[in-house]
């Protein structure tokens, strides 16, 4: 299983408007539109612990801390069967990943006193159905595209030499 630390980082306040900030692992923070991908390895479930530095009057949610949904679409639900959470005793939401197949999940945090936060968690990294192995249609079918495509060109090009040396002999 995989462990993740997430640190949340409230920035911008109290002069301006409160933006995130996110550290993963102890790596520096990121900020909006960089926030690191938390990736739970195909075949794997993961337990991932978000804290939140220097806090001041900010607390996790106390109902649907964590709100997940498989693909890139900003959450409507929670999906509660793939994610549970809880804050612990510390104040920290800890999150277990129930998937070990390949998806990709869109979450966020919502807190009392600050905006939701919205990262991307990642299971797996290749397209994997749940029989285990690794899928090669996707592949195959550009192929076979590409490959059809270069057949028409050629064809194209063929017919239009053998009308001109046609029109060239002429009847």
């Amino acid at each position: 299983m995989k462990a993740d630390t997430i640190e949340l980082i409230p920035v911008g306040q109290p002069t301006q408007p409160l933006k995130w900030q996110m550290s993963k692992n102890g790596a520096p923070p990121q900020a909006q539109g960089h926030y690191p991908v938390i990736h739970v390895p195909d075949r794997d479930t993961g337990d991932i612990t978000f804290t939140i530095r220097h806090p001041g009057s900010i607390k996790f949610a106390a109902t649907d801390a964590f709100c997940a949904q498989q693909g890139t679409g900003k959450p409507q639900t929670c999906d509660k069967t793939v994610f549970t959470s809880a804050i612990n005793q510390k104040g920290q939401l800890v999150v277990h990943d129930a998937n070990p197949f390949d998806a990709t999940y869109t979450y966020v945090i919502n807190f009392d006193g600050a905006p939701q936060l919205d990262p991307i968690i990642k299971n797996g990294g290749t397209t994997s159905p749940v029989g285990g192995t690794k899928s090669t249609v996707t592949p195959t079918i550009e192929v076979l595209g590409i490959l059809f495509a270069v057949a028409i060109i050629a064809l194209i090009i063929w017919r239009v030499n053998v009308s001109a040396a046609q029109k060239k002999k002429g009847p």
